[in-house]
């Protein structure tokens, strides 16, 4: 028999990975949508559309091209996996190393967190000063 603490650890530890599904699932469909957006989260969102969403879409591409490079289906599977595979592994990591090389070029590489998630932060604080504006004209 679970005890009450026990459960409480167990139904904490289920609420985060749902939580965390839910919500990339409505991060994933708001960025898909950035053209939608008002002017100040339009930009936000583009900017993540384009460094996070753009490179993962690119493993349907990959997975299209090498699935089908053959008439085997099987030997398709497997070199589209291995593909897949290398895409994931290869050409995202070097995209991070590029990414990482050009703030060494400028010289801004201790910065990198700072313009990854500065964005997101002006976003959120633009949203809290919108809804406290709007709250505090409201008619």
């Amino acid at each position: 028999m679970i005890s009450i603490e026990e459960a409480g650890r167990l139904n904490r530890a289920l609420l985060l990975p749902l939580m965390l599904i839910v919500g990339f699932s409505m991060l994933w469909e708001l960025l898909h949508n950035w053209q939608t957006l008002p002017h100040p989260y339009k930009y936000v969102a583009a900017y993540y559309y384009y460094i996070l969403i753009t490179p993962l879409k690119w493993f349907a591409n990959v997975w299209h091209y090498f699935s089908n490079l053959t008439s085997y289906p099987n030997a398709n599977l497997i070199i589209g996996g291995v593909g897949v595979f290398l895409y994931g592994t290869l050409g995202l990591g070097a995209m991070a190393g590029i990414f990482l090389a050009v703030l060494d070029l400028l010289k801004i590489r201790r910065h990198w967190a700072t313009i990854v998630f500065s964005p997101a932060i002006i976003c959120i604080l633009w949203l809290i000063g919108s809804i406290i504006l709007d709250w505090l004209f409201a008619k």
